[in-house]
Parts: structure tokens; C-alpha cells; sequence
């Protein structure tokens, strides 16, 4: 069991490497702003919907429009750093980092299998897509890693005979509608 762990940490070492040197040194991509205006209009008017500076247009034009968990996330983070741009990044980079061991937990929970656990971790903790999004400020990687907290929690629970209203139940829901 030591062995397992120490293999994880080095993955998790691997994935935290190539993650630092793959920040980008724009930090956003273009599609990264609707995030940071949600976030900021969430901030400013306590609504997703809010407007594009003084007497400027609606934006979104729709509530359902957008998806605003990582904008609320940017907003927590926000109260410590003072800069949202930051806090938004420090988010994507840490869920990109706390999804590799979360892999391994899903798959050891899936399988019962050390060396399938520990393949996906590695697997995650080198994927190009994973790495590359953890440097942006996108919901790529928030959404990997709700993904994971789903299909931890439902087959965690998938088996055990449950009862109307089952706490397990109903965060295997919320998670889902999170991460959907």
C-alpha cells in the first residue's frame, strides 16, 4: 500500500511539473472572458445577467446561456486575491491537479485494481488536453474534475441499497447537475 502511494505522489509530481511549466503567460483565451465577466457581473450586480459597463448591453443576453459554478468559484477565490484574473487561473491550476488522484480513486473504486488506478492517474497527469487547459482560464479542467466527483460518488454507492431521500443519493445528484 506505501508503494501505491509513493507512486502517486511521484505521479502526482509528474502532473504538477508539467502543469507549472504549461501556464500560459496570457492566462486567458478568448472564450476564458465570458468567465471573468459572469464572475464579474455576479460581483458587481448579484445576478449572472449584468451589464457591459456603464449603460451597456445586457450580457449574457440569457441566464441559461452559461454555466455559472466556476464564475462563483473565480468570486471565492477572489475575496483572498484581489485580482480575478488570478483567482480564476489558481483555480483551473489546482483542479487540473486535484483531478489526477481523484482518477485514481474513481478507477480503484471501479475495478479494485491498484495498477488500473494508478494507469489513469499517469494517464490524466500527462494528457496533453488536461495540462494545457489547467494553464488557461477555461472550465475544462473544473469540469473534469466534477466529472470525477460524480463517478466517484455513483459508483462508490452504485451497489448499497438505498432508501428514499439517501444522502449519498441526493449528492450523487447535486454533483451530477454540477458537473453537467
Amino acid at each position: 500500500m506505501q508503494k501505491v502511494i509513493l507512486l502517486l505522489m511521484g505521479i502526482m509530481l509528474i502532473g504538477i511539473f508539467f502543469r507549472f511549466t504549461n501556464l500560459s503567460p496570457f492566462k486567458v483565451y478568448p472564450d476564458a472572458y465570458e468567465n471573468l465577466i459572469i464572475a464579474e457581473n455576479i460581483h458587481t450586480y448579484h445576478s449572472v445577467v449584468g451589464y457591459l459597463g456603464s449603460n451597456g448591453m445586457l450580457y449574457p443576453d440569457f441566464f441559461m446561456w452559461t454555466r455559472p459554478g466556476y464564475a462563483l468559484l473565480i468570486d471565492e477565490v477572489n475575496l483572498v486575491t484581489k485580482n480575478m484574473t488570478l483567482a480564476a487561473q489558481i483555480i483551473a491550476f489546482v483542479a487540473g491537479i486535484l483531478a489526477i488522484p481523484l482518477a485514481f480513486f474513481v478507477i480503484k473504486t471501479i475495478f479494485r485494481s491498484n495498477s488500473y488506478a494508478l494507469a489513469s492517474a499517469f494517464l490524466l497527469a500527462i494528457s496533453f488536453n488536461h495540462t494545457v487547459w489547467s494553464g488557461f482560464i477555461m472550465t475544462e479542467t473544473i469540469g473534469v474534475l466534477f466529472i470525477l466527483f460524480f463517478l466517484l460518488s455513483l459508483f462508490a454507492t452504485i451497489n448499497k441499497k438505498t432508501s428514499f431521500a439517501n444522502p449519498a443519493d441526493l449528492l450523487t445528484g447535486f454533483l451530477f447537475t454540477v458537473a453537467v
